[in-house]
Order: C-alpha cells, then sequence, then structure tokens
C-alpha cells in the first residue's frame, strides 16, 4: 500500500510541489494583505458603501471579460508550449500584445457611452480595469514560464500597497468617500508589474519585425472559448452581488460581500494548484489524471481544516472588531463555506482541461454553471435574502463540477466512436487487420494552438 502511495505520489515531482508550495504561500500572504484592505474598509465605512465598492469592483471584472483572460489563460499556455523555441515566442508574444492593445480601446469607446446614457459612469472601474488588465498581463506570461516566485512577487506586493495606502487614506486621513479605495485598489496592480519588469525582466520582447496578421487572426480564434468561458466565470461572480443588490440594497450586499471576502482563506491553496497546474498539464504526456486527482484531494482536506476554524472564530471577529450590521446568519456562512470548497475544486478542473486543450468543455461547463446561478438567484434571493444567495451559489457550484464530468467523458466518447470509424473506413476488403491511423505531423512548428479540443487520452 505504502509503494502504491509512493508511485501515486511520483507524479508530483519536486519542481511543480516548490512552485506550488512558493504560489501557495504568496497567494496566502497576498490574500492576507488583500484581506487587510477589506478588514479596514469594512471597520472604518458602513456596510452601505463597503458594497458599493464591491459592486463597482465587480463591473470592473465585467469591462475586463476581453483582456484579462487573453493573457491569462491563451498566451500563458502558448507561452509554456514554445518557450523553448524563441522565435515562436517572440511571434506569439509580440501579436498578442498588439492585440490586446486593440482589446482595450474597443472596450473603453463600447462601453464609455453606454455607462454615460445609463447615468453610471464611474472613473474608479476604468482604473480597476486598466490595473487589473495589466497585472494578468503579466500573470500570465509568469504563468506560462511557470515562475512561482514572480507570481508570487507581484501578488505580495500589490496587495501590501493596497493596504498601506489604505491606511494611510482612511485610517489616518479619516477619507470617507469611495473613490480613493476604487482608485487604490485598481492603481497597486501597476506599480509592482512595472517595477518588477524594469528590475527582472521575463525573456522576451516586443520585436515588430514579428508582426504578423496571420498570427494575431489565430490568436484571436483561439481565445474565443476562452473569452466565452470567462463571460460566464465573470457575469457569475457578480450574479448574487446584482441580484441581491436589486431586491436588498447596498447594505445587505455590504454584509454578504464582506463574509465572501473573509471566505478567501479557503483560496490559497487552490488557487496556486490551479495556477500551476495548467503549464504542467500542457507540457505532460501522460499522469495528467493522477495529477488532476491527488491536487483535488488535496484542496478538499485543506478546506475542511480551514472550515474549522473558521466556523469556531467567525462571529467573535465580526462582533469584536467590526460593526454588527455585518454578521451573517449561521446557515449562511455554513453554505457559503461549502460553496467555497466545492468553488476551488471547480478552479483546479478548469486549469486541467484548458492545459490539457480541452478549452470546449471548460466552456460549455461555465455556460452550464451562470445559468444555473442565475435561475436559482433569480428563485431564492427575493424571498431568502442573503441565505437564498448562498444556497444558490453552492447549488451552482455542484452543477458546475458535474457538468465538466459529464461534458468530459461525452466529449471522450464522441472521440472513441469517430476513431472507431475511421479503423473501419481503413479496412481494406481483403485485410485481416486495419491499417494503423494518420499520424500527427510536426510539419508546422510555427502555428498558433487554436484551443481545439484534440482528444487528448490522458484525462
Amino acid at each position: 500500500m505504502i509503494a502504491s502511495l509512493r508511485q501515486r505520489f511520483k507524479i508530483l515531482d519536486s519542481r511543480f510541489l516548490k512552485s506550488s508550495a512558493i504560489l501557495a504561500a504568496g497567494f496566502a500572504l497576498a490574500r492576507f494583505l488583500g484581506l487587510g484592505f477589506s478588514l479596514l474598509l469594512g471597520r472604518m465605512l458602513p456596510a452601505e458603501r463597503y458594497g458599493y465598492i464591491q459592486y463597482i469592483i465587480l463591473i470592473a471584472g465585467l469591462l475586463s471579460i476581453p483582456t484579462m483572460p487573453f493573457f491569462q489563460h491563451l498566451v500563458a499556455r502558448q507561452v509554456s508550449i514554445h518557450r523553448d523555441n524563441t522565435e515562436q515566442l517572440h511571434r506569439v508574444y509580440t501579436n498578442a500584445w498588439i492585440v490586446m492593445f486593440g482589446l482595450c480601446l474597443l472596450t473603453v469607446l463600447f462601453t464609455i457611452p453606454l455607462f454615460v446614457l445609463a447615468g453610471t459612469l464611474d472613473l474608479g472601474a476604468y482604473l480597476i480595469f486598466f490595473g487589473v488588465t495589466l497585472f494578468y498581463a503579466y500573470y500570465g506570461l509568469a504563468r506560462g514560464f511557470e515562475d512561482s516566485t514572480r507570481l508570487a512577487i507581484v501578488f505580495v506586493s500589490s496587495n501590501l500597497i493596497q493596504l498601506v495606502v489604505i491606511a494611510i487614506v482612511y485610517v489616518a486621513l479619516r477619507e470617507q468617500s469611495v473613490l480613493p479605495a476604487l482608485a487604490i485598489y485598481g492603481l497597486s496592480y501597476v506599480v509592482p508589474v512595472l517595477l518588477i519588469t524594469a528590475l527582472y525582466p521575463l525573456p522576451v520582447r516586443i520585436r515588430l519585425k514579428y508582426f504578423d496578421w496571420k498570427t494575431m487572426k489565430e490568436l484571436i480564434v483561439a481565445a474565443v472559448p476562452i473569452w466565452i468561458s470567462h463571460s460566464t466565470y465573470a457575469f457569475a461572480n457578480g450574479a448574487d452581488v446584482f441580484i441581491l443588490r436589486r431586491f436588498s440594497g447596498d447594505a445587505v450586499v455590504g454584509a454578504y460581500t464582506f463574509t465572501k471576502t473573509l471566505n478567501i482563506v479557503f483560496d490559497f491553496v487552490p488557487s496556486a494548484l490551479g495556477t500551476m497546474i495548467m503549464p504542467r498539464a500542457a507540457s505532460m504526456q501522460s499522469n495528467r489524471r493522477r495529477l488532476m486527482l491527488m491536487s483535488a484531494v488535496g484542496v478538499l482536506a485543506i478546506s475542511a481544516v480551514i472550515a474549522v476554524v473558521y466556523l469556531s472564530l467567525y462571529q467573535w471577529i465580526i462582533l469584536s472588531f467590526f460593526k454588527p450590521e455585518y454578521l451573517l446568519p449561521a446557515v449562511a456562512v455554513i453554505t457559503m463555506i461549502a460553496m467555497q470548497t466545492i468553488f476551488g475544486l471547480q478552479g483546479v478542473i478548469s486549469g486541467m482541461l484548458i492545459g490539457v486543450n480541452r478549452p470546449a468543455v471548460e466552456m460549455g461547463g461555465r455556460i452550464i454553471t451562470v445559468i444555473s446561478l442565475y435561475v436559482t438567484c433569480l428563485l431564492l434571493i427575493p424571498p431568502y435574502g442573503v441565505v437564498g444567495a448562498a444556497v444558490a451559489n453552492l447549488i451552482s457550484s455542484i452543477i458546475s463540477v458535474g457538468s465538466f464530468v459529464v461534458l468530459l467523458e461525452l466529449r471522450k466518447r464522441h472521440e472513441r466512436q469517430q476513431i472507431a470509424r475511421k479503423e473501419q473506413s481503413m479496412v481494406a476488403p481483403n485485410a485481416a487487420v486495419p491499417m494503423p491511423p494518420d499520424m500527427p505531423t510536426a510539419s508546422d512548428e510555427t502555428a498558433v494552438d487554436d484551443g481545439t479540443d484534440t482528444g487528448d487520452p490522458s484525462i
């Protein structure tokens, strides 16, 4: 039995474990600093203003749908594939930044008139949009190079800047408006990226000689399923808040999102594993299923331990250090913990699916998730408020994980049927055995991986 366990853990080689451990530590420290940002705001501002800040952050997330996942997922995967091919690496990098500039420009030109007409334009949303876009562009590059140290540095430093500046502005200077908080949140992502890029540059540069319409087109086409997937994530991430705000107002949203912020303690390990599992899966040739299963077990086990400590301290922390208006019912808190655990599992599975080139499966699961979340939120939030929001999230998280599994099995079954039909069609009338199927060639090593499901049998 011990020998069997050792064999199973061999797939978690020292480099992957070291990278994940560094990133988990970096995520943990960064999230604790980010938690300090939210705790200070919660302590200094009423729940209504805190709720509005969280609402605008979600709006900025919707603005970043075209830009954030482009580098975070697609370019990260291309870098992990081509990092040993200098020419193709620079070609992808150069054209990716040109596409990114176009995406930013189109986003601004399209959305500002809409907000003006609706009377809801908020400068803070755009400051966050630009900060998050730049941050996750760097995130994707470092992720593609599997450089956990860079990722940890930018995460920790950006959250440290947030905490220090918020303490100065809201604690020392007693500021009460929301725009400074939004500006600090957005611009804190810019400074560490610019500094680390100048002092500790990545081994890739923009080189205009690699400007190529064909590569840009391939990148855009490959990004379509990832954009669709991320848009469902962004809308799902804000579904409960948008609907809760509509029926209950900013004060209730403030209390609800404050507890959701506290729940980030459950996100440290899943975030690290989900980040590192994608490039690792993309570069592996076997044992991917085992890697995913061991990562999932780790998420569930660690979340169970954290839940015990969290539940014992939640009420005492709220009543001792914050306003009673932030306290949620126990049933809502327990439900949100269960949801957060399953959500972490979902993130690991999602990273694996992108890594093994199964974007259609990941996209399909996201679509099912967002539909189920909006339906359950609309059904449960009006009569039950925050408890309904928590239950709706739990139900949709369970549906999400289940849909990933079902869609993957359906896809694999379809691929097996295609292979069987191809083998049958290749059998000569007088042959005793089927001819081997055509093997893929490596004639086009410079092509951008288009993200199409390729039937990888290892997961």
